[in-house]
C-alpha cells in the first residue's frame, strides 16, 4: 500500500511518447496522504502521447482516508501540461477502479483519464474501447466526486482543450456512484462529469451508417447513480461548443440507472448537428 508518492503508474509522467502493442495489468491500492495522480500507464500526461494497441487493465483501489484531492484514471490519472493525446489502433481502457465507502477528499476519475488541467490540449479519439469497472461510495460533507466514463473532469479555465471523438465504444462498461457533494448530488455520464471550455466533435464523414457511429455502446453497458436528482448520460456539466454529425453516437446497448433522478440529459453545452442520440433508449 503507498501513501505518501504523488505520481502512481507504470510511469510517474509521459511526454513525447508512442507507445505500442502492450497490456498493462495488475493491481495498485494507495491512499491520499498527499495530492495523488494515478493510472495504469502513468501518473500524469506532460506532452504528446500517442497509443496504438495498449490495454490498460489495472486494479486501482483508493482508500481516501485523508482530504487530499485524487486524479484517477484507467490509462493516466491527469494532463498537467499543455499535450496532444492520440488513442489509437484499438486501445482498451479496462481498469477496474475503486474507491472507499466514505470519500473525505476531492476527486476526479475517468475510465481513460481523471482529469485535464487548464492547458492548450487536444484529445483525437480514433480507435479506443472503454470496459471495466468505476464504483465509488458517498462523499463526505462538501466533496465533490467528477466521475465519468472518458474522461472525468476538463476543467474550465481559459485554455481551449479540443476533444474530437470518430471511434469511441463502450463494451461491457460499469460504472456506479454513491452520493456526490454538490448542491443536487449531480452524477456524470459517459463522456464525464464535467467538461469545461471544450470543442467537442462527435463523428466525421467517415461515420455513415448505423455500423460506424462516433461514439457507442456495446454488451452490457450500465451507469448507475440512486443518489443523484441530476445525471448527465453524456457528461453533467459543459462548457464550450459541441458539434454532433450525422451517425455519430449510439447509445442502445446502455442503461442509466437513477433512482431519484429529476433531470437527465445529453449535455447543457450547446450542440450543434443532427441524429444527436439517434438509438438512446
Amino acid at each position: 500500500k503507498i501513501y505518501r508518492h504523488g505520481r502512481l503508474g507504470l510511469f510517474a509522467a509521459v511526454n513525447g511518447a508512442t507507445i505500442s502493442n502492450v497490456t498493462i495489468a495488475g493491481s495498485m491500492k494507495f491512499d491520499n496522504g498527499s495530492a495523488i495522480d494515478a493510472g495504469s500507464l502513468a501518473g500524469t500526461i506532460v506532452g504528446n502521447l500517442s497509443l496504438s494497441g495498449v490495454t490498460c487493465k489495472t486494479n486501482i483501489a483508493c482508500d481516501d482516508t485523508f482530504s487530499n484531492e485524487v486524479n484517477i484514471g484507467g490509462i493516466a490519472g491527469s494532463v498537467s501540461a499543455a499535450s496532444t493525446v492520440a488513442f489509437e489502433g484499438n486501445s482498451k481502457a479496462q481498469a477496474t477502479i475503486t474507491k472507499a465507502q466514505t470519500l473525505n477528499g476531492n476527486m476526479r476519475i475517468g475510465g481513460a483519464i481523471g482529469y485535464v488541467g487548464d492547458y492548450t490540449s487536444k484529445f483525437n479519439v480514433t480507435r479506443l474501447e472503454v470496459g471495466g469497472k468505476i464504483k465509488t461510495g458517498d462523499c463526505a460533507g462538501g466533496k465533490i466526486a467528477q466521475v465519468g466514463g472518458f474522461i472525468g473532469c476538463i476543467v474550465q479555465g481559459s485554455n481551449e482543450k479540443n476533444v474530437t471523438i470518430t471511434g469511441l465504444s463502450f463494451s461491457e462498461f460499469a460504472m456506479t456512484v454513491g452520493k456526490n457533494g454538490d448542491k443536487l448530488n449531480g452524477a456524470g455520464g459517459l463522456l464525464g462529469y464535467s467538461w469545461g471550455n471544450a470543442i467537442v466533435t462527435i463523428g466525421d464523414a467517415a461515420n455513415t451508417s448505423d455500423s460506424t457511429c462516433a461514439l457507442k455502446t456495446t454488451n452490457n453497458t450500465t451507469v448507475t447513480a440512486n443518489s443523484s436528482t441530476e445525471v448527465g448520460g453524456l457528461v453533467y456539466a459543459a462548457s464550450g461548443h459541441w458539434i454532433v454529425n450525422d451517425y455519430a453516437i449510439d447509445l442502445s446497448n446502455a442503461t442509466i440507472n437513477a433512482d431519484k433522478e429529476r433531470c437527465l440529459a445529453c449535455s447543457s453545452a450547446e450542440v450543434a448537428g443532427r441524429r444527436i442520440l439517434q438509438h438512446m433508449e
